[in-house]
């Protein structure tokens, strides 16, 4: 026999699929790392970007957030008439930059990027609280990349627009690292804003995924099995103990059982005076762990003095349980 505890209850949850702004793109290269931070740290919203280079930057070093496309139509450089972020630092570092990425010939492909000119002072600029980096209020330096790297042009805005203003814009990146001598230690960004167009890495759930799971009732295996079944302790004198009889309890149980023994029959012999190890029947438990050995039982049968003669029989009973 076995006593057994179930229980039935029905579970349910939705779940959140997030993301910050479906154009934001994350790039780390060499010993550069970025990743969405939050909540409670960004600029005036939960959540901003980390970007974080090494101590001793290598030139190979980068890490940047990009918003990759962020215009619904062809937007052109000449187009743009607006840009800034919000930076700030947790140790001394060195100012993020940003840069355009461009399309010089309508193939949807990046083949120019023109870049703010971040100078030597800007390398050792400290902010522990949030500052901004606008367009407007920089040196107005820039200068324009081609394929590989090298610089093609420098100049200011204007000069760029003049010379630059039809090639198509793909997309607005800042970023720490690819030969600026700033430390770039846990550098956070928030606020990207482009045209009047903010963006500021919320999370924002845009699709939901519903989740529902049936438990049922568990119900244990439990099952024991001993062996002998029959023990005779021959002809015993009062006041006589017997010999040890071994008993051995096997368990074929799904779970950890505990165990208790009881005694059947007619009169008090056997629950007074079996021994099962060093308790009387009544105290006696074990248990035997799910998959464990089997367990031995040692039974001592104590007649005392003013026992009842005549033959005494009895049955030893051992209950299984699931172990709590």
């Amino acid at each position: 026999m076995a006593t057994l505890l179930i229980a039935l209850f029905m579970i349910s949850a939705l779940v959140y699929s997030v993301s910050a702004v479906p154009t934001i793109k994350l790039n780390e290269e060499g010993g550069g790392s970025v990743y969405l931070v939050g909540p409670g740290l960004g600029y005036d919203s939960d959540y901003a970007i980390n970007l974080d280079l090494p101590e001793t930057p290598e030139v190979s070093d980068l890490a940047e957030v990009v918003l990759q496309e962020p215009f619904s139509a062809k937007t052109t450089l000449s187009e743009i008439t607006s840009l800034s972020f919000y930076w700030t630092s947790s140790t001394a570092s060195g100012l993020p930059y940003p840069y355009l990425i461009l399309d010089s010939d309508d193939d949807s492909v990046a083949d120019t990027w023109l870049i703010w000119n971040i100078g030597p002072d800007d390398d050792t600029t400290e902010s522990t609280s949030w500052e901004p980096w606008t367009m407007a209020t920089t040196p107005d330096d820039w200068h324009m990349a081609g394929p590989g790297g090298p610089y093609i042009d420098d100049g200011t805005w204007a000069d760029m627009v003049t010379a630059y203003g039809g090639y198509a814009v793909l997309g607005y990146a800042v970023e720490l690292g690819q030969g600026s001598t700033n430390l770039g230690n846990n550098v956070f960004i928030d606020d990207m804003e482009i045209n009047g167009e903010i963006y500021d890495f919320e999370l924002e759930p845009d699709a939901t995924v519903g989740l529902t799971v049936f438990v049922e009732e568990f119900i244990p295996t439990i099952s024991i099995s001993v062996n002998p079944t029959t023990i005779g302790f021959g002809t015993m004198v009062q006041g006589e103990s017997s010999e040890p009889q071994t008993v051995t309890i096997t368990s074929t149980s799904d779970v950890d059982i505990t165990l208790i023994a009881s005694v059947t029959e007619v009169g008090n012999f056997y629950v007074d005076n079996l021994g099962l190890g060093d308790a009387v029947v009544t105290a006696w438990e074990d248990t035997i762990l799910e998959g464990g050995a089997p367990l031995p039982v040692e039974l001592v049968l104590n007649v005392p003095i003013d026992a009842p003669t005549g033959l005494q029989s009895g049955t030893l009973v051992f209950w299984a349980m699931e172990t709590r």
